[in-house]
């Protein structure tokens, strides 16, 4: 498979999480007028979206190193397209969350089956740029998708927004079946409960595998915070229009794209410690600096919106590098090891998120606190890692 075909693949996995997140995120107060419910309430549909993605990653790893990684992803993308048409006809909140839970839990194979993929064809040095480089698809989706869900909602309600997401699955799934080629071999021992077990131990018994993998929780609650919150700061408290919520969340994802790009190029020239410890140092200061204006009364759109994209910025430097290291030394169970990355790196944002919607009160401050302490979390566990890095 030529490399411009393999990265289109790989990023049209790994923008269904990113798609199915943030061209709804302008429709959560119309949505909430909707169901008749606090935009609180829809701003949790993301945390069940996440709940299910993070609970979706501990089964594809082992379906995929137990009957290859194309079966499982084509499977998994038919029953993601059903279940996004089914979104649009849900009846209630709760319904609605239960879709988004199931929506998340199929659509989380796809990231899970690109790491696994990347890790069957590629180094660590190379497998470091192809993270990097689909994280670039990643990044264009959620500065398009809040625009096109914007002006949507606006001319036609939020509906329309989840048949996008269906028929995008539906495309996507075709390109799986005639361009996707398997990459890795069947491990008839996968779905053994005590070798699920056995991989598991061996990954927490591995030093390298715990700490690089700690160091990413700060970026994914950062980013899920960002995910659950910022439409309702912006449109309901500081009271900018549907439409123009998407060009504002477009100037956070924009510096996103272009750390991706960077920590791409950068992978050749600097060692992983360097790129996840430049990162971490952003995403801490971008999370102070939102709180510190937050508290000397800022109510500028640009004081959260910054503050956020800074963070974003550092978010690829920190995940692409340390997913890599992180999964370096495990190529026999990679799919297991993906998924234990997955279910570890989206169960604490989505969590995190849950906890944002539940203290919602109207103002910005449970975001920019929730920022900041994911900056905190984020510089941490780097002397773990230096002291890693520095033995090996």
């Amino acid at each position: 498979m030529s490399f411009w075909r393999a990265l289109a693949i790989f990023s049209g996995l790994s923008v269904i999480m990113p798609l199915i997140t943030d061209i709804c995120l302008p429709a959560i107060p119309n949505m909430a007028e909707y169901y008749g419910v606090e935009t609180g309430r829809i701003q949790q549909t993301v945390s069940y979206l996440f709940i299910g993605a993070a609970l979706g990653q501990i089964i594809y790893g082992p379906l995929a190193d137990r009957y290859g990684r194309k079966p499982v992803i084509v499977i998994s993308m038919i029953i993601f397209t059903l279940i996004s048409f089914l979104t649009i006809y849900t009846a209630t909140p709760s319904s609605h969350s239960l879709a988004r839970f199931f929506q998340g839990a199929t659509g989380a194979g796809g990231m899970i089956i690109v790491r696994a993929i990347i890790r069957d064809l590629y180094d660590s040095t190379t497998a470091t740029k192809m993270l990097a480089y689909t994280m670039v698809g990643g990044g264009l989706m959620p500065i398009l998708a809040p625009i096109v869900g914007g002006h949507i909602t606006d001319l036609f309600g939020w509906k329309p927004n989840f048949l996008i997401i269906a028929v995008f699955g539906l495309v996507l799934t075709l390109s799986l079946v005639l361009w996707l080629k398997e990459s890795g071999e069947e491990d008839k021992k996968a779905l053994q409960i005590t070798e699920i077990f056995k991989s598991f131990v061996i990954l927490f018994k591995s030093k390298v595998f715990v700490y690089y993998t700690i160091v990413t929780l700060g970026p994914f609650a950062g980013l899920l915070c960002i995910l659950a919150g910022l439409s309702t700061v912006l449109i309901d408290l500081m009271g900018i229009s549907t439409s123009s919520f998407g060009y504002y969340f477009a100037i956070i994802m924009i510096g996103n794209l272009l750390a991706s790009v960077a920590a791409g190029k950068l992978a050749n020239l600097l060692d992983s410690f360097k790129l996840i410890s430049t990162g971490a140092i952003i995403c801490f200061l971008s999370g102070i600096t939102a709180c510190v204006l937050a508290m000397f009364g800022s109510m500028n759109p640009f004081s959260i919106v910054l503050p956020a994209a800074g963070f974003m910025i550092g978010f690829p430097l920190v995940v692409s590098a340390a997913t890599a290291e992180a999964m370096s030394p495990f190529g026999l169970i990679a799919g297991r090891a993906s998924s234990m990355i997955g279910l570890i790196q989206l169960g604490c944002g989505a969590v995190t998120s849950l906890i944002l919607g539940s203290a919602s009160n109207g103002t910005q401050f449970p975001l920019v606190i929730a920022l900041s302490l994911s900056g905190t979390l984020t510089i941490i566990p780097l002397w773990a890692v230096y002291n890693l890095k520095s033995k090996g």
